[in-house]
């Protein structure tokens, strides 16, 4: 049997095989030009990595896992009002409510926002006081830990930091919202007294989150800085 690149090839050695095998070598020259710009840019992309992990070092700022834990407060547990509003925040959690109590709820329902200066009506007033009536335990903790000067979360430190696990923030927003409405309800008593107070401790709970170093623990402290804006200005109206 006759091989019709046998010659050429032991005649011609490499320079043989490619001529005999165009479309492979071509294919490998691709190849090998495609790992060399991937690499040419991996190496580039490392490099400006490395210049901005070296300022951000020279300015002080946290640039790994340790440098985190490191700069988190270190806050006594009878000093931590994170600790005693997350206790309570799980009971509030806890309280169920229905599909129909929930139309007539507001802040923790669907009920539809109140503009400033109108009274609630009666039906979203005794859904309110339900709630308030369910969560009435829990209450005087929260406003007892909220007179604390500062809270700290608790995060589980992990490496990578994908695997990191955050308090669940939810239960901020929990307590935010019930606080809003207990000053509501205050206000619509006439107690304004009682509705002043509430705001009050209201304001510092963002402080609860504090050391929380990742975007989503900003957003919430957002969050509940709003939600106090929104209430007082609607606590001075009533």
């Amino acid at each position: 049997m006759s091989d019709p690149y046998g010659q050429e090839s032991r005649r011609h050695g490499v320079l043989g095989w490619i001529s005999a095998h165009p479309k492979t070598c071509i294919t490998l020259c691709l190849f090998v030009l495609l790992i060399g710009t991937a690499t040419l840019f991996d190496r580039a992309a490392k490099g400006r990595v490395a210049r901005r992990i070296a300022a951000l070092k020279a300015a002080g700022m946290p640039t790994t896992i340790e440098d985190l834990k490191a700069a988190m407060p270190d806050i006594p547990d009878d000093q931590n009002m994170t600790i005693p509003i997350l206790e309570q925040a799980a009971i509030l959690t806890a309280i169920k409510i229905t599909g129909e109590l929930s139309s007539r709820l507001p802040y923790l329902g669907t009920a539809g926002q109140i503009p400033s200066g109108r009274r609630l009506p009666a039906e979203q007033l005794e859904a309110a006081r339900w709630y308030l009536d369910e969560a009435a335990e829990a209450l005087p903790i929260i406003h007892k830990a909220l007179k604390l000067e500062r809270g700290c979360v608790d995060v589980q430190w992990k490496t990578p930091a994908f695997f990191i696990l955050l308090p669940e923030l939810a239960q901020f927003r929990r307590v935010s919202r019930t606080l809003a409405l207990e000053s509501m309800v205050a206000a619509e008593d006439g107690d304004i007294q009682r509705s002043a107070e509430i705001l009050l401790d209201f304001c510092r709970l963002e402080r609860s989150l504090e050391g929380d170093a990742f975007l989503i623990g900003a957003l919430t402290r957002m969050a509940i800085t709003a939600l106090v804006y929104v209430q007082i200005e609607r606590d001075r109206k009533s």
